[in-house]
């Protein structure tokens, strides 16, 4: 079910390089990714205390519930979205990438996949 979901998400957007749903603890998941020089375990790896850090100073601040982290970088786009307390999902985007169609791919995804992680 969760390939589905990314296989999709992938298939739909121009610019995807990768997708990957991943636990709060920085553990992947699924993945799907467009070809083999993409390494979402390390995007994951290096990401997850950033989506940590901002969960935490969204609430504080009075802004609520974190829902997406944007990056614009040289040579990407990644977005953060989050599913569940427990798990969030990554999509990396060309640098070129339609960005607005991954949000709202993002936001799709998220109610699917948000019954199958909740526990």
């Amino acid at each position: 079910m969760f390939d589905e979901v990314l296989n999709r998400m992938g298939a739909s957007v121009p610019g995807s390089r990768g997708i990957m749903i991943v636990g709060i603890d920085g553990i992947p998941v699924e993945q799907w990714v467009a070809g083999p020089d993409v390494n979402l375990d390390l995007v994951a790896t290096e990401f997850t205390n950033l989506l940590k850090g901002s969960r935490r100073n969204s609430r504080d601040t009075g802004l609520g519930d974190l829902q997406q982290i944007i990056i614009l970088a040289e040579n990407g786009i990644l977005i953060i979205g989050d599913i569940t307390p427990d798990y969030f999902l990554l999509f990396l985007l060309d640098p070129a990438g339609n960005l607005g169609k991954a949000r709202f791919e993002l936001r799709k995804a998220k109610i699917v996949l948000e019954p199958e992680l909740t526990l």
